[in-house]
């Protein structure tokens, strides 16, 4: 139970119930991607309908400040002339702040376990932008995505997190098919 996380035990102190930690989930889709019984596709595919299904919600449910924080990342992502670690930081922020805007912690922990996996992935795609039109393109998306948050329109929100995914992850995987 405690290499689980679900209880937390310290030494001196009574044992607690563990907080609910999305790694738990990442260990797990980490054994099954490197033992072949998924493949990273399907991690995708599952990620794609969690995360256009969190935009919609995060567009019911943000608060301002949340809201702000999302444009923020977008902004910040949007100023960078190359990707780098702190554009892929920033990425998985953005993708973490919806989540967390939801109003869903479950949906937030399923995100936070997709994080090992965004560190390889970002990158990835952000490599498939050969030309500064596509680099600005993607960075559009991610923008209206927020857009759609902060304007509180829950279909825009739905239609720019699945456009960012279609040309986000369909490059990535395009030879994967």
């Amino acid at each position: 139970m405690g290499a689980l996380k679900l209880i937390d035990v310290a030494n001196g102190r009574r044992a607690r119930v563990g907080a609910l930690d999305g790694s738990i989930i990442a260990d797990s889709l980490d054994h099954a991607i490197s033992t072949a019984q998924i493949d990273v596709k399907d991690v995708w595919v599952v990620r794609r309908t969690i995360e256009v299904e969190t935009a919609a919600l995060a567009a019911r449910h943000a608060t301002a400040e949340q809201a702000a924080r999302i444009v923020d990342l977008a902004d910040r992502m949007s100023r960078a002339d190359e990707q780098d670690t702190h554009t892929t930081e920033d990425d998985i922020a953005f993708h973490l702040a919806i989540a967390e805007a939801s109003g869903n912690a479950l949906f937030r922990q399923i995100v936070v376990s997709f994080v090992p996996l965004m560190r390889v992935a970002v990158p990835k795609a952000w490599a498939t932008r050969r030309t500064p039109e596509e680099r600005a393109d993607s960075l559009d998306r991610h923008r209206k995505l927020a857009h759609a948050i902060a304007d509180r329109d829950p279909e825009a929100a739905r239609h720019w997190m699945s456009a960012h995914f279609d040309e986000s992850i369909g490059a990535l995987l395009a030879d994967r098919v």
